[in-house]
């Protein structure tokens, strides 16, 4: 078990790992491997790890990773808005049994430029009223920032979230590095997202001769992520920073970008004299 945690008073940017990064290995296996790297916690997948409705399997790894001095940092569903799916339930019940402070959802079906002002607000209502049911239980709901969805720009993320807190006042979004972009345009999106920030997932992809993006280590990227990462902290609060995306899905190489990140936010420990943005 760990004795040297680094989530202690004064760190704004916690580290850990999606486990959906290593869909083949089983929690325990998850958990060693958490816990070789020296990072601080753990987004629970559900599609594979803690998958919704096996509340005993929820509780065992919700067990597991607190007795390795581990924290579960979220619980990755796959919940979609908007969707018509399965309730909410199942997945609330799930990240009870599991521990977990957030839950993080999918916000719809389609692009924000495809989805009519009738289906947007149908999202706004539902994520109004899960945020609200998870808050009755000390939870919190985050959006996933993803293509495709009703967060595939930083501005319709910003709409949605701002309009379901009109009603709830209880969600937010993470925030992942956007393909394609500059620094300076991934700066403007952390800044314009501000405090509706949760939790990030953190990579390195560059793109190819054919246009298409390719892993990297996250050591190749580490100029933008200092930066990044300073710009983060400035916003004040306590989040995590979960590593995902690792190259070839290499457990050596995730070990190599945990070494990076540790190194990227070493520089954070809380000066009270720096004011959030």
């Amino acid at each position: 078990m760990r004795s040297d945690i680094g989530f202690l008073e004064g760190y704004l940017i916690h580290t850990g790992l999606a486990s959906v990064s290593f869909r083949s290995l089983k929690p325990r296996e998850i958990i060693d491997l958490v816990l070789k790297a020296g990072l601080d916690g753990i987004e629970w997948a559900g599609d594979v790890h803690v998958p919704p409705g096996d509340l005993v399997n929820a509780s065992q790894v919700r067990v597991a990773t607190i007795e390795a001095g581990l924290r579960v940092s979220s619980y990755g569903s796959y919940y979609r808005l908007g969707a018509r799916q399965a309730r909410f339930d199942s997945v609330l019940e799930t990240a009870l049994a599991l521990g977990a402070p957030t839950i993080r959802v999918w916000a719809g079906t389609v692009g924000s430029s495809q989805a009519s002002p009738d289906y947007f607000q149908a999202v706004v209502d539902e994520l109004a009223g899960i945020s609200q049911r998870a808050a009755r239980e000390s939870i919190a709901v985050a959006l996933e920032l993803h293509d495709d969805t009703l967060t595939d720009s930083i501005e319709s993320t910003c709409h949605l979230v701002d309009q379901a807190n009109s009603l709830s006042g209880t969600c937010s979004s993470y925030w992942q590095a956007p393909h394609a972009q500059s620094l300076v345009e991934r700066q403007r999106g952390l800044l314009l997202l501000g405090q509706r920030i949760s939790n990030i997932h953190v990579f390195y992809w560059l793109q190819d001769s054919m246009g298409q993006q390719v892993r990297q280590p996250l050591s190749s990227g580490k100029k933008d992520w200092q930066s990044l990462f300073e710009t983060l902290a400035r916003l004040g609060g306590d989040r995590f920073a979960l590593l995902e995306f690792v190259l070839n899905d290499d457990a050596d190489q995730f070990l190599a970008d945990a070494r990076t990140l540790k190194r990227l936010l070493s520089f954070q420990k809380f000066d009270p004299s720096v004011k959030p943005i």
